[in-house]
């Protein structure tokens, strides 16, 4: 085997390497059922049995309270997906747009989500006259890194890396043509999206572990310039908007919205993604 042979051998081995390394530290152990863990997963069957009995049936706030107990004791994007539907129904905007939030937040390519998600904010930019103007906005490397999540970018950064030497090693066996010049310019492109599923890989990653977001609850939220009720108002928020919380002091958070502006709002009054 020569020397370049040696080289590519030994980046794939590599890159399998960095592919076990990842996976083990995505990944999730499933410890043994215990009696009280079977216990638990009956009680949540029949609670969530309850909530849809209650919710076919009309009777919403009852329906609400059950997928919260449910939500209480598992974060799944079907329950979250469902407490949305309920609370849209029930006319409180802004834990409907915070428990679809959280669906997809867990599922981003969930399409039911992301629906009904856009509805609820349209009936609450439909009855709200006042909007602070770049609210809501995001850079386009957060909406890029928000289109799904770390572990899928990490595995389609992964298949990338692998094509990428399997190209790589075809084209260093072909002689010079047309055929060689497709695939070395294949390989060149299969390069950059590596390093660019990569980089969102990290972004993710980061954005996920460090920034602390949340979502206005109540219709109207006063923001105000200290964390105290007596404190001077600084703006008012609308159901549904997206914040990200900077600091906590007791029961009051300050909050930073996208175009800049910062207040302080109780925490209570605040959906945590």
């Amino acid at each position: 085997m020569s020397a370049r042979q040696l080289l590519i051998a030994g980046l794939l081995i590599a890159g399998l390497l960095i592919a076990g390394l990842l996976a083990a530290a995505l990944g999730v152990t499933l410890p043994c059922q215990t009696a009280q863990a079977a216990a638990t997963t009956t009680t949540l069957k029949q609670t969530l049995a309850q909530a849809l009995a209650h919710y076919n049936a009309g009777r919403y706030k009852a329906a609400a309270q059950h997928f919260e107990r449910a939500a209480a004791a598992i974060k799944h994007e079907d329950i979250f997906y469902n407490l949305g539907c309920v609370y849209y129904r029930l006319g409180d905007l802004g834990r409907a747009i915070y428990n679809f939030e959280r669906s997809l937040k867990i599922a981003p390519d969930r399409d039911d989500a992301a629906y009904n998600l856009k509805i609820a904010r349209a009936a609450v930019e439909s009855s709200v006259k006042d909007v602070i103007a770049g609210a809501d906005a995001e850079t386009w490397w957060v909406a890029a890194i928000k289109l799904s999540t770390p572990e899928h970018f990490c595995m389609m950064a992964l298949l990338a890396w692998w094509l990428f030497f399997a190209l790589l090693f075809i084209v260093r066996r072909l002689d010079s043509g047309p055929l060689r010049a497709g695939l070395s310019a294949a390989t060149v492109f299969i390069a950059i999206a590596t390093i660019a599923l990569g980089a969102l890989f990290i972004g993710a990653t980061r954005l996920e572990r460090s920034r602390d977001e949340a979502i206005v609850l109540t219709k109207r939220l006063q923001v105000r310039e200290g964390p105290m009720p007596a404190a001077r108002g600084a703006f008012a928020l609308h159901a549904g908007t997206r914040v990200e919380i900077k600091q906590r002091q007791a029961q009051w958070a300050r909050l930073r919205l996208s175009n800049g502006l910062e207040g302080w709002a109780p925490l209570g009054e605040l959906g945590q993604l």
